[in-house]
């Protein structure tokens, strides 16, 4: 059953709930010897990565205007 406890790599390992041998890429390159790999990891876009820019520049914006006090509901 779930406990929510965590622990560090190294206690995992001495615990039994890891095996120690690393990353995926530590595993297919070292134990399994894959000649290629390939990383399906989606990118993100141009559009993707301006909108979170924008999202997180008027956030800041906004952070700012809220701490000086001269932002007003009516």
């Amino acid at each position: 059953m779930f406990s929510g406890l965590l622990w560090t790599g190294a206690k995992s390992v001495e615990l039994g709930l890891s095996d120690g041998l690393g990353s995926v890429d530590f595993v297919a390159r070292e134990v399994i010897k894959a000649e290629d790999i390939f990383d399906y990891t989606k990118k993100q876009d141009f559009t993707e990565r301006f909108a979170k820019r924008f999202g997180a520049a008027m956030a800041g914006a906004f952070g700012k205007v809220l701490a000086q006090g001269q932002f007003n509901i009516r």
